[in-house]
């Protein structure tokens, strides 16, 4: 066996360890259990196409080779899959996103306006996402209404449900999406405190946390939040992008490497 082969082995060992245990935060998550894996497997086997000047007769000749068997296996399987997936989270949001409009409520432009009492705030949608709001949120305190509606404006400017459906494609794991959602959330946060003091946020998001008051979200998510604003953010050391462009150099040194001829 090539050290190609055993190279794809422990990428895509990488990969299965850490949808299972990620790391502490979402940045070294993405960059060494995610991207590095999917960069490495990627490598080894571009190269072998490159060496093979795209000519159909010299690419199937590399099929002699295990680490390009393998490496195109993974590809043919990763690829499909990927896009079905980010086709059936299309389809769950405009599902919902129907069943939503089915129920009574007002319009004013992008802004939907449920007749809900309890307390709601999301955005759904991708290119186009609509604000939808209950009647629960308006009837909260002026500062905390509008810091909500804020927020949620602020999720649209920043195209951060087109974040999470690109962040797909990568077949995260429910963890690996928790982190990007708690990191969009985080970032948000921080452009919301900006207008508002952080005492009106912490209790915007313990009221949504509350059991009688859950809304849409995931507590991990608000969890984070808080934690975040009570001890600040934890910023991410420069040595794990001077670690992550190392590794990635390496990879495709053993891919070139590796290649025949």
């Amino acid at each position: 066996m090539s050290l190609g082969f055993f190279a794809l082995l422990v990428l895509l060992s990488i990969r299965i360890y850490f949808r299972k245990k990620t790391f502490g935060t979402f940045v070294q998550q993405f960059l060494f259990g995610i991207l590095l894996p999917y960069i490495g497997i990627l490598s080894l086997w571009l190269i072998h196409i490159i060496h093979a000047g795209f000519v159909p007769d010299k690419i199937m000749h590399m099929f002699h080779y295990w680490d390009f068997r393998l490496s195109t296996l993974l590809i043919l399987v990763i690829t499909p899959v990927s896009i079905y997936k980010v086709y059936t989270k299309i389809s769950e949001i405009v599902g919902l996103r129907k069943a939503l409009l089915n129920l009574p409520h007002r319009r004013f432009k992008n802004i939907i306006i449920l007749k809900v009492d309890k307390p709601l705030a999301f955005t759904l949608g991708v290119l186009k996402p609509l604000m939808f709001i209950s009647e629960g949120v308006l009837n909260l305190e002026k500062d905390i209404r509008n810091l909500i509606l804020l927020h949620e404006k602020n999720h649209i400017k920043s195209l951060d449900n087109l974040k999470i459906l690109l962040f797909s494609f990568f077949l995260p794991s429910k963890r690996e999406l928790t982190l990007l959602k708690a990191q969009i959330e985080i970032a948000n946060d921080y452009k919301t405190l900006k207008f508002y003091p952080k005492e009106t946020l912490i209790k915007a998001l313990k009221y949504a946390i509350s059991p009688h008051n859950i809304g849409i979200g995931i507590s991990d998510e608000i969890l984070m939040r808080l934690e975040t604003l009570k001890y600040g953010r934890r910023k991410t050391d420069i040595w794990n992008y001077v670690l992550f462009v190392f590794s990635t150099a390496v990879m495709v040194f053993i891919a070139i490497v590796n290649c025949p001829g």
